[in-house]
């Protein structure tokens, strides 16, 4: 990790209180080091007063402990180093306060093209990001890419940060390590970081892969062995476009959507449909049906899909009807299939089991138990005494039907502004969410989206995309 995640012994003093001989008070540079004998001191300056980012953040995910959030943002102000804008990831540690960019190379240089999509590791030390940078591994300049307007461009890769040691990983390449030469996108991460799927529209990650469409894939980061995700039980490529990767905890079953019509005997919709691969047995499971097995009669998985930790349950957004008896609003809503019965559950309606009287979509997010379900809606009536027509994020807990607002301050005021794209903790105790609202935290004046992290026990918000805590010196001691 950055050297604030290290393990060691740290002792947080403030830059103003002077360490003899160390560091002065014009000193209070990035990192100080003095050597004695086998113990090294690092005398680390972070950050400066906390401040608002400058421009609008998105895409949050979040630890099983809710102690690391990642993100990507448009703020040029989030860290101390200099840098001149475009779309980066940065890792908020909510014990600490410190931000710490993500989307950079081993040495710390900030990549030179637009990177987003962060998947964090459950313990917080592997993210996974795509990016359009050439400056973050040698392997990954040239261009390989096709753009709209039919000029040679750089490529959009998938990369992996080991935040203990720093390394960067081009995770989007064949099994030989050859760059993948098309467009990677959307990566989606194992719990310990080992293995990495994700979208790509190259065809020369595994070989046979020539149905000239987009494809999910998996990277077994210790093997470095690329696998083809997207394909029926007996391996046959979908003859069509996949996307939105979702990976168990331990890599064994993806889930995904297809505009494939091949990849299951009974997928005649013509629809996107949601899908998981299990990659042990080759077995590829339709998820978009109803309890008895048959199809969704619209679109599913268009937006979102989430799987648990286990593989058993999969929650998606879907356009169809017919999936729930439940379901009687004709509006997008939110389901959860159960892997193992093969039972589907209305997700998106209160209590009381009463859909929705809007869409549900945008995001979805499953904890690690599959109990409890986060999504974003428009509806008014999920909560009693209801909400504003806008955009708010929901918990819902599948056990007892409750339904938590997440979009709301420490006292339960709703969000004045739309909110969305959630991410749920594993162990069900934090959520992750954008806002547009300016209520949620005192001091929020910067008129953008921001990210929130909700303390779901307590009600306690705090905004996660600002730049350091209050700037102080951490003096570590390491063996």
């Amino acid at each position: 990790m950055p050297e604030l995640m290290r393990q060691g012994f740290l002792v947080s003093i403030s830059c103003l209180l002077l360490l003899t001989g160390l560091l002065t008070a014009s000193g209070c540079g990035p990192l100080s080091r003095l050597k004695t004998g086998s113990v090294e001191t690092r005398v680390v300056t972070v950050g400066r007063p906390e401040e608002e980012a400058d421009s609008n953040s998105m895409q949050p995910a979040v630890t099983g402990d809710g102690h690391f959030v990642v993100f990507a943002s448009d703020a040029t102000d989030l860290i101390n180093e200099e840098f001149s804008g475009g779309r980066a990831v940065y890792l908020k540690n909510i014990r600490t306060g410190e931000t710490v960019s993500v989307s950079s190379d081993e040495a710390g240089g900030m990549a030179d093209g637009d990177s987003e999509y962060p998947a964090i590791s459950a313990d917080g030390r592997y993210v996974a990001f795509q990016s359009t940078a050439t400056s973050l591994v040698p392997e990954a300049g040239g261009g390989d890419c096709i753009s709209s307007e039919g000029l040679d461009t750089q490529c959009s890769h998938i990369y992996l940060k080991d935040l203990e040691t720093g390394a960067v990983t081009l995770v989007s390449t064949d099994s030989d390590g050859k760059p993948a030469r098309g467009n990677s996108i959307h990566p989606a991460i194992s719990a310990d970081g080992r293995y990495v799927a994700f979208r790509s529209s190259a065809e020369n990650l595994v070989a046979g892969d020539g149905n000239g469409t987009a494809d999910i894939f998996v990277k077994d980061t210790r093997t470095g062995f690329t696998t083809l995700v997207s394909s029926d039980s007996d391996g046959a490529s979908a003859d069509n476009a996949s996307d939105l990767p979702s990976v168990s905890a331990d890599g064994r079953v993806i889930a995904f959507k297809s505009l494939a019509s091949n990849l299951v005997s009974v997928d005649g919709n013509g629809s996107p449909d949601v899908f998981i691969k299990d990659r042990e047995t080759g077995i590829t499971t339709l998820v978009s049906s109803d309890s008895e097995g048959s199809p969704g009669n619209k679109a599913s998985g268009y937006q979102a899909l989430a799987i648990a930790a286990g593989g058993d349950f999969v929650v998606f957004e879907s356009e169809a009807t017919n999936l729930s008896g439940a379901d009687d609003n004709r509006k997008r809503d939110v389901f959860v299939k159960n892997i193992q019965t093969g039972g589907t559950t209305l997700v998106s309606s209160d209590a009381a089991g009463t859909a929705g009287d809007d869409d549900s979509f945008a995001s979805v997010s499953i904890s690690a138990d599959g109990r409890y379900i986060a999504f974003g809606s428009n509806a008014t009536n999920l909560v009693p005494g209801g909400v504003a027509s806008k955009e708010n994020v929901f918990i819902k807990d599948i056990t007892t039907g409750a339904v938590t607002l997440v979009s709301a301050d420490a006292t339960g005021v709703p969000a004045n502004g739309g909110s969305e794209v959630i991410a749920i903790a594993g162990g069900a105790g934090y959520a992750a969410f954008v806002s547009a609202a300016t209520n949620l935290v005192e001091g929020d004046t910067n008129g953008k989206d921001d990210i929130f992290l909700k303390e779901l026990s307590s009600g306690k918000v705090k905004r996660v995309s600002t730049s350091s805590s209050p700037e102080q010196t951490r003096l570590f001691i390491m063996d």
